[in-house]
């Protein structure tokens, strides 16, 4: 049973978990890291955890707490920004889509008009279509 001493207790060791993990991340930086590497790999937490050698929640805390985004947010932040890039390119959505692991060009679709209000078509467009 849990009374108000342990749960008190629990929260006092659980924050200062995550503190010894923010330090951690602060310091090392090792699992944002390793998604910047694993941009074009179908990444789960599963994987990220174990690559850190801690548990998947304490991680996504840790995360959340030192970068203020959760990993997935995070890694979905990095492929918009290289999609960005490559549509610039004059990369065709769907390639750009595959390229990037997203299920499909309308789930690239979907993230792309959600965090630029444009759709990766009208984006590589406006992108394309500057005077010399």
């Amino acid at each position: 049973m849990i009374t108000a001493h342990n749960w008190v207790d629990l929260r006092q060791r659980a924050s200062s978990g995550i503190e010894t993990l923010r330090a951690h991340f602060e310091g090392h930086a090792y699992e944002r890291e390793c998604l910047d590497a694993h941009l074009h790999d179908d990444i789960g937490l599963d994987d990220l955890a174990i690559a850190c050698g801690v548990y998947r929640f304490r991680l996504t805390r840790a995360f959340k707490a030192s970068f203020g985004l959760a990993p997935h947010a995070y890694l979905i932040q990095l492929r918009l920004a290289k999609a960005r890039q490559w549509l610039a390119r004059g990369m065709a959505p769907a390639e750009v889509a595959h390229a990037l692991c997203f299920a499909d060009q309308s789930h690239l679709g979907r993230w792309f008009r959600r965090a630029y209000d444009l759709t990766p078509g009208h984006y590589s467009k406006r992108c394309t279509n500057v005077p010399d």
